[in-house]
């Protein structure tokens, strides 16, 4: 288990305590990497592979202004699913010290979110502590910050100025039973018990109460609810990958059926000085599975014609992992659980309130997932025999031509350094019983004319080959094909 919880986040429950079992134990710095999972105990410089060395391993993914447009929209990334200071459970569980704020951990939010070259954050915090401050207070401007307003002069937001001058849109929203994200107030002005009460309500008028004051409203965690659950809430959108159902043993173990200490010695191999060429943020594939039980109830619900967008969930709180890894980065940085993947939202004009939502609103966005490179130029659109061009969320008519360009490797220039992915491209019939492979591909771009009705969304899977100089001893058992791209569907009727 303690392997699994170097990158771990951990969901608060009502009464302030972890969920995540273990979630705040960290292994003594002299057992880390005390051992070679082959027995051996090697120097580092043994274990190296020959040849010269590979250029740094970037810290984020590519800016989106690198990325082009799409038909005259722009893309963003976008973390959905995110706690600081105004969550009980983050920063190492003291986010709010002798009922202030734990500034050190605010200002690694606000640096570390630049660092990532995100776009938009949307904070969800949980009640404990949001219900007890005013929706001002959970803001947390601070010196240098812009102010995001809504007409009538009252605070929703706020935007953060990166030190290269970009500003990075941050919106606020709250993780319990339900999620709503994009919030421009507190679903009640009474702060206390009744705003406790009403973020923790779970129903379809509960999911009324929070769109009445802004926000869409979303299903975290949704390898833990039944599709009826869903169903019933009447809600907005839900997350297909969860990177806490990954790494929290408990979770991979209950829900996503996963062996929950399989990638414990191959994290502790990352978190070893002495294990040469391993960089820290590819740690990431050690643990990276799909949430297989997410995808088929998703599959399942957009088949049946519930117009539902998809999303990944960062689920970032700074809370597990302490110890510094050899780039001198704690293990769960914030920038580094946001470098590793993000929601790229296809919006008309700059980020806001209003165009991010939306675009989210009508499904316009597709996950990439960044720790193994940036997805450039991925697109997926349905031209209709009259012409017409549909976007991710829209309804086609039968007889429509998806089309996908399949992307390229994006690693801020480094790439034509590095041994060339395999990449392939699948577009899949959602069904009830899980989706439904229709094509399969390695072109540049894929076609399939869809005759049948049905929702079809898009994945690009990835075998990073690129990555091996990097992780060095572990590449055999970590290079293997991984999504690297989910679409939100195209609906056919």
């Amino acid at each position: 288990m303690v392997g699994l919880v170097v990158v771990g986040s951990a969901c608060g429950d009502d009464d302030g305590a972890s969920t995540d079992r273990d979630a705040t134990t960290t292994p003594p710095p002299s057992d880390l990497g005390a051992g070679d999972p082959d027995g051996a105990t090697p120097d580092a410089g043994a274990i190296l592979d020959a040849g010269p060395e590979p250029p740094p391993w970037p810290r984020s993914g590519m800016p989106t202004s690198e990325l082009g447009d799409r038909r005259g929209r722009r893309l963003a990334r976008a973390i959905i699913h995110a706690h600081s200071v105004w969550s009980h459970d983050a920063c190492d569980g003291d986010p709010q010290p002798d009922g202030g704020i734990n500034e050190p951990c605010l200002a690694d939010f606000r640096r570390m979110t630049c660092e990532a070259q995100i776009d938009v954050v949307m904070l969800t915090e949980h009640d404990a502590h949001m219900g007890d401050g005013t929706f001002e207070d959970v803001v947390s401007l601070r010196d240098g910050d812009e102010r995001v307003e809504d007409a009538d002069g009252n605070l929703v937001g706020k935007r953060l100025v990166c030190a290269d001058g970009r500003r990075v849109l941050v919106t606020m929203g709250a993780e319990n039973d339900l999620m709503p994200i994009g919030l421009l107030r507190h679903p009640t002005d009474e702060v206390g018990a009744p705003l406790h009460d009403a973020y923790n309500a779970r129903s379809a008028a509960a999911a009324d109460v929070f769109r009445a004051a802004g926000a869409l409203v979303w299903q975290a965690h949704s390898e833990q609810w039944t599709a009826d659950q869903v169903r019933e809430s009447g809600l907005d959108g839900m997350e297909i990958y969860n990177l806490h159902a990954n790494v929290g043993p408990d979770i991979r173990e209950e829900f996503l059926g996963l062996d929950p200490l399989a990638p414990a010695e191959d994290l502790l191999m990352f978190a070893s000085t002495r294990r040469g060429r391993l960089e820290p943020d590819l740690a990431f594939l050690t643990f990276f599975d799909e949430n297989r039980p997410s995808l088929q109830r998703y599959d399942e619900l957009v088949a049946e014609g519930m117009r539902i967008a998809g999303s990944a969930g960062t689920d970032c709180h700074q809370n597990v992992f302490q110890l510094e890894l050899p780039d001198g980065e704690r293990g769960d940085s914030y920038r580094r659980m946001m470098r590793w993947f993000g929601n790229y939202v296809l919006i008309d004009g700059e980020p806001t309130h209003e165009s991010v939502r939306e675009a989210l609103a009508a499904r316009r966005l597709f996950i990439g997932f960044d720790a193994m490179g940036t997805p450039v130029g991925f697109d997926y659109v349905a031209e209709s025999p009259s012409g017409e061009t549909f976007e991710m969320g829209d309804t086609a008519p039968v007889g429509s031509r998806l089309v996908v360009t399949t992307p390229t490797l994006g690693l801020g220039g480094i790439e034509d350094a590095l041994a060339p992915p395999t990449i392939r491209t699948r577009i899949l019939r959602a069904a009830a019983t899980g989706a439904v492979e229709v094509v399969s591909d390695t072109s540049d771009e894929v076609e399939w004319v869809a005759t049948e009705p049905g929702a079809y969304r898009v994945e690009v899977r990835i075998v990073p080959e690129h990555v091996r100089p990097y992780i060095a001893r572990i590449a055999d058992r970590l290079v293997r094909e991984h999504v690297w791209v989910y679409s939100n569907p195209i609906w056919v009727e």
